[in-house]
Order: C-alpha cells, then sequence, then structure tokens
C-alpha cells in the first residue's frame, strides 16, 4: 500500500532537491555512475530520473510550491539522494 502525504514548503526544502540537481550530471562519470549503481536500486533509480525533471522546475524556474503530495517511500528516497549527491 502507497502512502501519500501533502507535504509544506518547509518539509520540501529538508529535502535538499537543490544538491540532487547540481549532482545530476555527474552520475554519468565512471566513478560516481558506479556509486550511484551500488546506492540505488533499479526502481529507485527509476523514480529519481522521473522526479529530476520536477525537481529542476522547482529550483530553476518556478521554486518551492506551498504544498506537493509525495509518497512517503519517495520522500524518503529523495533526502537519501540528496545525502549521496552532497557526498559525491
Amino acid at each position: 500500500m502507497r502512502i501519500i502525504i501533502e507535504y509544506n514548503r518547509d518539509d520540501l526544502n529538508r529535502i535538499q532537491y537543490p544538491v540532487i540537481v547540481e549532482g545530476w550530471n555527474k552520475i554519468k562519470s565512471g566513478r560516481i555512475h558506479r556509486a550511484f549503481e551500488a546506492e540505488f536500486s533499479e526502481k529507485e533509480r527509476v523514480t529519481l530520473s522521473r522526479f529530476y525533471p520536477i525537481l529542476r522546475r522547482w529550483y530553476l524556474e518556478k521554486g518551492t510550491p506551498e504544498k506537493a503530495q509525495i509518497g512517503v517511500q519517495t520522500y524518503n528516497l529523495l533526502i537519501r539522494a540528496a545525502n549521496f549527491f552532497g557526498t559525491i
């Protein structure tokens, strides 16, 4: 069962999504690509690639929305991804 929660702006800013956007192009290089594949499953990589355009739009065009509905697992995955990109 998938649980979806409506997050407010403060919760969305806790994701640190600009770190994901800034680091996304680095996953094409060898060492970082291997680390990315080791850290995230295929399903998680697909989810991240699906969310990247949304996060990019928030970061570069529209700003953080007042609220957004995101699944709990996806929210936690985005936090993990921000931690990953923050350490590479």
